[in-house]
């Protein structure tokens, strides 16, 4: 079966992993994965890309103007449709906007769209138009597809039909021996003190903001706990004042994007994530399956994958008081937390492993595959 992704990235973050996981366990399943790259006319070679090609991925970059661009889309399906493919799977709203503006019809192939999650957009943004253009868009796609249950009951979903929602959980590859890290003073850096971990696009949605406010506050109870944010983002400089603001420099490093994040989470005592918004973080899965105990929102399919605070200790979105405490839950209470990382290390590998992930993607593909042959029949 060939399988055409399309996805526009912007670097090596959640949506980007989980797509170089399905492609590679595609390739070992005997299908053969294609890359459609979506990028600008200056863009270099994406990370993406470079990935995708050292694991034994086709690449075909698509470098056109940035928004809605027909002949741009066009250009994706003529490519399709030579190559002989027989699942159009997109990521993301760009991809979602590119193909769900082509009448059905005229398409060579169904299809698939992942909603990795949503932003926080507001106002009269560019973001907000995308968002509106996606949701419409949407309307158009043979499938739907989202990473949790709490993902398939969202508003901006309601105006598509249930039965072309389909969930099919993220899930990540059987964890290696980590490597040491690429970054040994950083690593001696976390073993000095307590380290709390965290890592994500430094943008709004992720909530870091209230991370370091949490820190802060817990600070004034654990004095000597460090806190570790890798990724990069429009948010860094303002980040990075705010923890300056807060007397937390000395405390708190902005290591950037680390490609090797495994490497350094045996080094920390637990992992938070403060997102505002989310689908299923695949950073949630690494350090779930990596043994650290996890403190996160209650956000998208995070109460699902936490099993309700079974398996990590759940606060609520933008609440740094309680973000905080939960922390220091984790910190104080190595026992509980430990156990809770032990159930949460089982849940992984049982329920969101990488294989579990490609068969539920197959069975998506079947699917519209059957309906588009009882249509041309």
């Amino acid at each position: 079966m060939k399988v055409l992704h399309v996805m526009d990235s912007a670097g090596l973050y959640g949506a980007e992993v989980m797509l170089l996981g399905l492609m590679a366990e595609q390739l070992r399943q005997g299908m053969e994965p294609l890359l459609a790259s979506i990028g600008t006319v200056e863009a270099g070679e994406k990370p993406l890309e470079r990935e995708a090609r050292s694991n034994g991925t086709t690449v075909v970059p698509f470098r056109m103007q940035a928004g809605p661009n027909l002949p741009g889309a066009c250009r994706i399906l003529s490519y399709a449709r030579s190559a002989g493919v027989e699942v159009i799977h997109s990521h993301g709203y760009k991809g979602n906007i590119l193909l769900g503006m082509i009448p059905g019809w005229l398409r060579p192939a169904p299809v698939v769209t992942t909603v990795h999650g949503w932003t926080a957009g507001s106002g009269l943004s560019r973001m907000r138009m995308y968002e509106f253009m996606d949701a419409i868009a949407l309307r158009f796609v043979d499938r739907v597809v989202v990473v949790s249950q709490a993902a398939a009951s969202h508003p901006r979903l309601r105006s598509i039909a249930r039965e072309r929602v389909r969930v099919v959980p993220n899930g990540i590859a059987e964890r290696l021996p980590a490597a040491p890290p690429s970054d040994p003073v950083l690593a001696r850096f976390m073993m000095q003190r307590p380290t709390i971990c965290a890592a994500g696009r430094l943008s709004p949605e992720k909530g870091f903001h209230h991370l370091l406010e949490a820190f802060s506050l817990l600070s004034r109870e654990e004095g000597d706990s460090q806190l570790v944010i890798f990724g990069e983002g429009r948010e860094r400089m303002a980040l990075e004042g705010r923890a300056a603001a807060l007397g937390l420099a000395d405390r708190v490093r902005f290591p950037g994007y680390c490609p090797d994040l495994c490497s350094f989470l045996p080094f920390s005592r637990l992992f938070a994530l403060s997102s505002l918004t989310e689908g299923l973080p695949m950073v949630l899965l690494e350090a779930m399956s990596a043994g650290v105990p996890v403190v996160a929102t209650s956000v998208g399919g995070i109460p699902e994958l936490l099993q309700g605070g079974d398996t990590g200790v759940l606060v609520p979105p933008a609440d740094p008081e309680e973000l905080a405490r939960g922390m220091s839950l984790v910190l104080n209470g190595a026992e509980a937390a430990g156990a809770k990382a032990k159930r949460a290390r089982a849940l992984i590998a049982q329920r969101y492993s990488v294989q579990a992930m490609e068969r539920g993607y197959l069975g998506v593909y079947r699917e519209v595959m059957r309906e588009g042959a009882k249509r041309h029949v």
